[in-house]
């Protein structure tokens, strides 16, 4: 089952966690003392090879730029494309083509976590853009393992990358720019639904603790997109 719903539209953001989370896993790796091994068996709900890894141990499958794996919180600080975000806010703008001067806009911010649309658990969920991809990392309160997604990039220039999907909830395609300002990453999204031009404003900071969190699971599902 398609994801294509998690990482993109603030309005959408919780509204495709079940669609995702049924979806196929593949395969991922699990480490064990520094010692990589590939295990074997089933992830459950997703139906692809779970991998995870002692929370203690230094490993390549750690998506964090910070080494240290202590309790600590993370805290604000400027980052690059590669470092690990949370998306803080969102700034949510409506024009309707049929009638311009009806303009709307609104500022969200949010949450630590955000509850699944379907059945209410909370979810967290961090993101990196790396080797040209978008890749989000989420843990959904319950479940007995942590989740990433990846999805495809274009690099603009050093300092821009580009997306370009079927809408999620819309009509025609979602387009997204990504770009670091102030030291915060940014995703600017603009997608339509009938005469309903949506444009969204997604500022993230940077994560700098632990990963994954001391209150997640150390084992991981990769679900294709």
């Amino acid at each position: 089952m398609r994801c294509r719903r998690w990482s993109w539209a603030p309005i959408t953001f919780t509204l495709a966690a079940v669609g995702c989370f049924g979806g196929n896993g593949s395969q991922a790796t699990h480490t064990d003392g520094g010692t990589a091994k590939t295990s074997s068996t089933g992830s459950g709900a997703n139906g692809g090879t779970v991998g995870g890894r002692d929370a203690g141990a230094s490993s390549s499958t750690n998506p964090g730029t910070n080494t240290s794996h202590s309790d600590a919180g993370g805290t604000a600080a400027s980052g690059s494309f590669d470092s690990l975000w949370k998306r803080a806010a969102s700034k949510i703008s409506l024009i309707d083509t049929a009638d311009p001067t009806k303009i709307s806009s609104v500022d969200v911010a949010l949450p630590d976590t955000l509850p699944d649309g379907t059945s209410g658990q909370e979810i967290d969920a961090y993101q990196k853009i790396e080797a040209s991809q978008l890749v989000t990392y989420a843990f959904r309160t319950g479940d007995s393992v942590y989740y990433r997604f990846a999805r495809a990039l274009q690099k603009a220039d050093d300092a821009t990358y580009v997306a370009t999907y079927d809408g999620s909830l819309t009509s025609g395609q979602d387009t997204h720019i990504f770009t670091i300002e102030a030291g915060q990453l940014v995703d600017q999204g603009t997608s339509q639904a009938g005469t309903l031009v949506i444009s969204t404003q997604a500022t993230y900071t940077r994560y700098s603790g632990a990963f994954p969190p001391s209150n997640w699971p150390a084992k991981m599902v990769e679900v294709a997109p």
